[in-house]
């Protein structure tokens, strides 16, 4: 661990047992902050960084610690080498027990500052300190619960009080039981879910990192994989998995996923937990544990995991209109987990999860409410070992869909000198769009587009007397056109209507982005489909035009 002499702001390397006493920051990142390369050159560039508001706030945190006889510190801006990917992995490794470790943690909020006298100025000082970023960003929560002493300091760096002084307030803020807040080694007397629940509300700047942040809480060390994104969480989860039975890492209730379809057993991410906050292991005559688990290149397999009687099971599914696919075999399997009321003593409600078995593997199935609410009194009538699928079917039939691809919007844009006399017949040429109905809508099986209906134009020469249409649609963020000059506008409607994907003669998933047809008097028709943006919204331009056959 590299540690801050607070006298030279010289950076030396300890090893654990030769480690002295030190203070750690808490703090929220600023656009000035000091690199570790940086602060070995202060001596050469010290007028340069005094006008910086990173090295500022270094030497009040120096001046702060020495106030208190302290002679070390520790910033994770300038004590961590950033350049070296293998440090910086060790470090995000190591920090919570960094944190846990020292002998006090001064927590600056810059964003909060001091008032004098009066009940007015003390209850805006209270609504400022709930308000600090400081209390939304990820890597701060554990910055939160590891260190048995927390100081706050404002932002002219006056103490605003310690989180055991503060426990009840900050409880109040962040949704964490005060006796976290207090007694930092209670952590790990909280279920998977309820720890993750506290960062459900939390950002990062980058993606992976509100899954890095949870490391330390969760009592799991990982690799980093920078660039690796959500998939960050998945890796989190199956770390968890290896090492222990919670079953609460199955009962994440919220999901964007759509009802009735199939979906991967672990969370996509920590916001899933939101309402997380009371799930707790069941302990009750009527639950034994299941397991063991083990995470396998086919999914998790688990041995003797509770199913409901078949009886039960369909009756509680079509309570909940549960839709049954044919030909599938649907089980509810109890999770071993609950939630409690609000008076936190009382068990409410038994978790279930709806399984659908496809060949020889379980996915989890999205009912309604994700989460299954069963009597805690009822009993499984047998047990399954069965492999749960880690990845939602969807995400083997059709690549990921952006959502804006949802609803796509295109433009025609105004170009009559390459028409040569052909003028669009049934729509405003200056500036056209489409009704997003036309063009896609959710298959609520998948939770995907169907190829998505049609839209023709007319382009019509009221010289020649000759049209032809111009048929668009957008499948899976990718463009499809064709042209068509031999048919009538009443043979188009009707294989518009059709909506089959064959109907014009083109493959379903096919991806047309630029097209020609000939027309008559040695002319051809182009058109092209051209990616851009339109009042901050992507959008498909079309160009259509003209021109003589070379």
């Amino acid at each position: 661990m590299r540690l801050l002499n607070l006298d030279t702001l010289e950076l030396s390397e300890f090893i654990d047992a030769e480690r002295p006493p030190y203070v750690i920051l808490s703090h929220t990142w600023g656009a000035e902050e000091i690199s570790l390369q940086e602060l070995q050159l202060h001596v050469s560039n010290a007028s340069y960084l005094s006008t910086k508001e990173g090295y500022v706030k270094i030497l009040n945190f120096c001046q702060k610690c020495k106030e208190n006889g302290f002679e070390w510190g520790w910033i994770d801006t300038c004590c961590i080498d950033k350049t070296s990917s293998a440090e910086l992995s060790e470090a995000i490794n190591s920090m919570f027990r960094w944190y846990q470790e020292a002998d006090s943690c001064y927590t600056y909020l810059s964003d909060v500052s001091s008032c004098e006298g009066g009940e007015r100025q003390e209850s805006s000082l209270q609504v400022q300190f709930a308000g600090s970023r400081w209390f939304t960003r990820g890597w701060t929560l554990q910055e939160l619960l590891a260190p048995s002493c927390v100081v706050f300091y404002l932002r002219d760096w006056t103490v605003y009080g310690t989180k055991s002084f503060l426990r009840e307030e900050v409880s109040h803020i962040t949704g964490i039981p005060t006796t976290v807040i207090t007694r930092p080694n209670s952590v790990k007397g909280f279920s998977v879910a309820q720890r993750i629940s506290w960062a459900a509300n939390r950002q990062t700047t980058r993606p992976e990192d509100i899954s890095y942040c949870l490391l330390g809480i969760l009592g799991v060390h990982m690799p980093l994989l920078y660039g690796e994104g959500t998939r960050a969480f998945s890796r989190l989860q199956e770390e968890l998995m290896k090492s222990g039975t919670d079953p609460t890492i199955f009962a994440w209730p919220s999901s964007d996923v759509a009802a009735n379809t199939w979906e991967g057993p672990l969370a996509p991410s920590p916001a899933a937990f939101r309402d997380a906050g009371n799930h707790m292991i069941l302990a009750s005559e009527n639950f034994v544990e299941y397991g063991p688990w083990s995470v396998t290149n086919r999914g998790i397999r688990i041995e003797g995991l509770p199913i409901l009687e078949e009886s039960l099971a369909k009756a509680l599914l079509d309570s909940v209109d549960f839709h049954f696919w044919p030909n599938r075999t649907f089980a509810v399997a109890l999770i071993g987990c609950y939630r409690v009321k609000q008076d936190g003593q009382r068990i409410d409600k038994q978790f279930g999860i709806a399984l659908s078995k496809h060949g020889d593997i379980y996915y989890r199935s999205r009912t309604p409410e994700s989460l299954l609410l069963i009597d805690h009194n009822v009993k499984p009538s047998t047990r399954l070992n069965c492999i749960l699928h880690l990845e939602p079917l969807g995400t083997y039939l059709k690549r990921y869909i952006p959502l804006n691809s949802l609803k796509p919007i295109w433009i025609i844009r105004k170009r009559p000198q390459e028409r040569h006399g052909f003028n669009i017949s049934d729509s405003d040429p200056a500036h056209w769009r489409f009704d997003s109905r036309f063009l896609s809508y959710t298959n609520p099986r998948y939770h995907l587009p169907k190829p998505t209906l049609r839209k023709a134009i007319t382009f019509s020469n009221d010289t020649t007397k000759e049209e032809f249409f111009v048929v668009v649609r957008v499948d899976h963020d990718l463009p499809w056109m064709h042209i068509s000059t031999n048919i009538t506008r009443e043979t188009l409607y009707e294989l518009l209507s059709s909506n089959s994907p064959s109907a014009f003669g083109m493959d379903a998933f096919s991806y047309v982005d630029q097209i020609s047809a000939a027309l008559r008097n040695g002319k051809e028709v182009v058109a092209k489909a051209v990616r851009g943006v339109d009042d901050g919204k992507r959008v498909f331009f079309l160009d259509v035009c003209i021109r003589d056959v070379q």
